[in-house]
């Protein structure tokens, strides 16, 4: 699993579900809740991007490894949220 840091102590990854013998790629963002009334903060995970099913990504990107491309579509991604969030306002 690919899982990358961005700035503010946020974590993305790539994610995959299997179903009946087909991947689904996601991109995933992990999101820290503030603790309310001294409860304990809580992790939870958010879809940022669906990539969609092996499938639909083999025939739309003309590939024959829709993981290599959902990763490669992930970094991109990813790279380019970085790049915004470490711009100077």
């Amino acid at each position: 699993m690919i899982l990358e840091q961005l700035k503010g102590d946020i974590l993305m990854r790539l994610g995959w579900t299997n179903n009946n013998g087909t991947y689904t790629y996601r991109a995933i963002k992990t999101v820290r809740d503030k603790g309310v009334d001294g409860k304990p903060s809580k992790n939870r995970s958010v879809t940022v991007k669906k990539f969609g099913p092996d499938k639909y990504i083999r025939e739309t990107y003309g590939v024959t490894d829709a993981k290599s491309r959902a990763k490669e579509h992930f970094k991109e991604m990813f790279d380019g949220i970085n790049r915004s969030i470490n711009e100077p306002s």
